[in-house]
């Protein structure tokens, strides 16, 4: 008979939360070390799942990102400021909704700033050879979807 506790910090899970908060501490460290950026990391995440959803509502935006509505809009109201985004009223479902886009400007800041995370994400990476980087994207892919389930049932 197996005596031992369960420990969390010997699942996969806990593996997987521990990583993406050192990675997002490295990511966060990243943009404040490159001022000429102009933008915190929390903005580029935003500016990024923007890029990949034009014309996104709000709401929609907040489950991508997983931040609070009322976080959202202050970080929002702060690219709109730097010309980064635009946001306009439209009708969903009988309602007023703001849909949010990337500038041209904004698009072209988004652009020039992924290329330099681009080097630094592959850096991060190359600890994996191609075959064991595919399998663990398709992994982590699998997962993620199974968990977003699970999200998108807490934001309803």
């Amino acid at each position: 008979m197996n005596n031992k506790l369960f420990e969390l910090s010997d699942t996969l899970m806990s593996q997987l939360e521990q990583t993406a908060r050192i990675e997002r501490a490295l990511s966060v460290r990243y943009f404040n070390e490159n001022k000429k950026f102009d933008l915190t990391f929390n903005e580029f995440i935003i500016l990024s799942s923007v890029s990949r959803n034009p014309k996104i509502h709000q709401r929609d935006l907040a489950k991508i990102v997983l931040f609070g509505t009322a976080n959202l809009s202050r970080e929002l109201n702060k690219l709109e400021n730097k010309g980064l985004i635009s946001r306009e009223a439209t009708i969903k479902n009988k309602r007023v909704v703001k849909t949010i886009s990337l500038t041209n400007f904004g698009q072209e800041k988004f652009d020039t700033i992924s290329i330099s995370m681009k080097k630094y994400i592959n850096e991060l990476e190359s600890i994996y050879n191609k075959e064991e980087y595919k399998q663990f994207y398709d992994y982590l892919k699998r997962l993620r979807k199974k968990l977003t389930e699970s999200v998108d049932m807490v934001f309803e």
